[in-house]
Formats: structure tokens, C-alpha cells, sequence
């Protein structure tokens, strides 16, 4: 008995000295694991985010000023600072991810699918997604007519040659299921992290900056006397479909001043791809967080505002000051009168069922933005001018 308490003991001390030196090399807590956890396991295809949103406003409206919904199922919770003249200042993410929803149901029993947004129809393949019918949840098989069967020609795959196999043997046995056209799945992919530092799962874009909000939340309700903006933070809907839920809050709100976090496209994967150049930037995960700042998209005076603070906090960051890979939601800010700075990690397999980002990058943002909050914007006024 002696020696099995022991045993137990050094048991223990070595799981809280690895979960202490895993938390330590990923900067999470288990507190803030806990809550990217449980956002990742919900899922938020465009359209279909209401899940993701309370869970996301439970987390946030603690110390908030004030929180709010409108119609698009976008959610927001305003922290104001307790200094005069502070300037009003939106920070966006979307809560959105691609997926596939039931097109048709072939007498054979097989699910046929159009993507939500632009799902990556090779990545998808042979991966396991979870329907969501009238009854709960319907574990599928994707899958196509094997490589070794078509052309070059035929090599890629579109999202609409992609088909799911429930196990039903015709389409009765797929509507006893409770599945129906109309009806969206995700990748049942689980979060997990490689190495103690890097994070897999699906949908981490834009989800992951979500989880940027809610740490953000939770600074700014302890320290509205140190920071000199008024904070909203704004979970935004239906991005992958057109930017669709950040156009409606930038109508009606028309905010002035913006910091747009979105995830970028880690390069790595595409220095191996001979057939296509490579364009702008060399971004690479674990490398920092991404500033955009080609200046006919975001704010001049925003993005060296950025950089200078990183500067000051001794962050190291990655610039690309070519044209963004795809649009995001600095273009309704714009559009409404505003101007937009742009920051995120860099990711790999985008739109895929297991992308794949670097906690290190997320918590360099979360850092860079709780500096940039609590910094005098008038000691960074001579950062324009650089």
C-alpha cells in the first residue's frame, strides 16, 4: 500500500508538472482551454450560429456595459472606459464556419451536398462529418469515385462531387434518420493540441479570434480605468457567405474606428506546390501575429499604430502589405465610412476539416491588444508619420 501511494503520488505530480508545462509552452490557461474548447465543440456554419453566439455572450457579458443581438444573430457586449473623450472603437471577429448542406438524397441512400461558404472539397474527403436533422445528430462518411479512376482532368474534386454516407442502404432509411434536404454538417473533428502548443480542429476560422474576444472580455471588465478606448466587441455572422452579418451591424451602428481579426493563410504548404507562384507575404504559423496594411484597404494610422505597440511590448509580428488572400470584414467597415486595421494568425488548411493554428500567435494578438487598448492614443500619434 506503501508503495502504490507512491506511485500515485509521483503519478500526479508528473500530470500537473505536464499540464503545467503544456499550458506554460501554449500560453492557455485551463480556464481559457475550457472555454476555446467548449466554442469549438459547437457548431456555427453560416446561417446557423445560434449555438456558438450564446455560448460565446455567456462567456463575455460578465462586467460588460451593455450587450446586444439584432436579427442576423450577431452578438456584441460593450465595455466603456471610465476616462473622458475615450474614442469608441469596434473589434470584430466572426463566428462563422464553412460546411456542407443537404442538396438531395439519392434513391441509393447517398447524401449529395453544396458547400456553405467554400469548404476545401479535396480536404474533405475520406474525413468524418456529423448531420444535424430533426432527430440529433448523423454521424457520415465523405467520399468519391476513387483517383484511380478518373482523369487528370477529373483530378480535383468541386463541393458538389462530394457524397455522405450515412450507412443507409436507400433514401427511407436516410429520412428515418431525421435527415432532410436543407440540413447542414460540420467536420466531427475534436480540438486537440500537437505538441503541446498547436491547435487542431475545425473551423478555427474565424472561431479562434472569437475566443481572442472572449479573453479580451474578461481584461476589460477589470480594467475599464486603464483603458482608453470604448470597447465593442462584435461576434459577427454569415462572413463565409458575403460578409453578410458585419455589413448589417456597420449599416445601422456605422462604426468609425475598427481592429478586424481574421485568420490568414499560413504559406508553408504552398512553397511545395510547383504550380503556382507564390503571392504576397512569406507568413508562417508560430512566426507572430499578421498585420495587414496595403493602405488602399486598412487605416495607415491604425496599422502603425499596431506595429508601434508591438514594438513597445517587444512582440514580433509578420507584415503583408500586398492584397489580402480573400475579403473579410474590414470591406462593410469601409463601405459605412470607417476605417479598419486588420490582425490575425496565420493558419493551415484553411476551410478544411482539421486546420491547424499556433497559440503562440493567438496570445501575441491578445497581447498586442490589450497594450494597444491601454496605450495613450495620444503618445501614438508620431506613429502615423512613420
Amino acid at each position: 500500500m506503501i508503495y502504490l501511494s507512491k506511485l500515485v503520488v509521483a503519478t500526479w505530480v508528473l500530470v500537473i508538472f505536464v499540464m503545467g508545462a503544456t499550458a506554460n509552452e501554449c500560453a492557455i490557461s485551463e480556464e481559457s482551454w475550457k472555454k476555446l474548447e467548449g466554442l469549438l465543440n459547437l457548431p456555427s456554419t453560416s446561417g446557423s450560429e445560434d449555438k456558438a453566439q450564446a455560448y460565446w455572450l455567456d462567456c463575455v457579458k460578465g462586467g460588460a456595459d451593455e450587450v446586444g443581438g439584432d436579427d442576423l444573430k450577431n452578438a456584441w457586449a460593450v465595455f466603456k472606459s471610465k476616462r473622458e473623450n475615450a474614442v469608441d472603437l469596434l473589434i470584430d471577429a466572426h463566428v462563422d464556419e464553412v460546411g456542407y448542406q443537404i442538396s438531395e438524397i439519392t434513391p441509393e441512400g447517398m447524401i449529395k451536398v453544396e458547400g456553405v461558404g467554400f469548404p476545401d472539397a479535396i480536404g474533405t474527403l475520406g474525413a468524418e462529418y456529423v448531420f444535424f436533422g430533426a432527430k440529433g445528430e448523423v454521424k457520415a462518411i465523405s467520399g468519391r469515385r476513387p483517383s484511380w479512376w478518373r482523369t487528370k482532368r477529373e483530378s480535383i474534386p468541386m463541393p458538389d462531387e462530394v457524397l455522405f454516407d450515412v450507412g443507409a442502404a436507400n433514401d427511407a432509411e436516410v429520412r428515418e434518420l431525421g435527415l432532410k434536404v436543407g440540413d447542414v454538417g460540420v467536420p466531427a473533428t475534436k480540438p486537440e493540441l500537437i505538441n503541446g502548443k498547436r491547435l487542431v480542429a475545425h473551423g478555427l476560422d474565424c472561431r479562434l479570434n472569437v475566443y481572442v474576444l472572449m479573453e479580451l472580455a474578461k481584461f476589460l471588465a477589470a480594467n475599464k480605468d486603464k483603458i482608453y478606448y470604448n470597447v465593442t466587441l462584435l461576434s459577427s455572422t454569415q462572413e463565409e457567405v458575403g460578409l453578410v452579418g458585419c455589413y448589417a451591424y456597420c449599416e445601422k451602428k456605422k462604426p468609425k474606428q475598427a481592429i478586424v481579426l481574421d485568420c490568414v493563410i499560413d504559406t508553408v504548404p504552398n512553397l511545395y506546390e510547383k504550380s503556382r507562384g507564390n503571392t504576397g507575404a512569406h507568413l508562417v504559423m508560430g512566426q507572430g501575429p499578421v498585420l495587414y496594411t496595403h493602405p488602399n484597404f486598412f487605416s495607415t494610422r491604425i496599422s502603425n499604430e499596431l506595429k508601434q505597440v508591438a514594438k513597445n511590448i517587444n512582440l514580433k509580428c509578420q507584415e503583408d502589405a500586398g492584397f489580402p488572400p480573400g475579403l473579410a470584414n474590414f470591406v462593410p467597415v469601409k463601405y459605412f465610412g470607417g476605417e479598419a486595421g486588420f490582425v490575425g494568425p496565420a493558419i493551415r488548411y484553411m476551410h478544411s476539416p482539421r486546420e491547424l493554428a499556433d497559440m503562440k500567435d493567438v496570445q501575441g494578438i491578445i497581447s498586442l491588444l490589450k497594450a494597444y487598448l491601454t496605450t495613450p492614443p495620444d503618445s501614438l500619434n508620431s506613429a502615423e508619420k512613420k
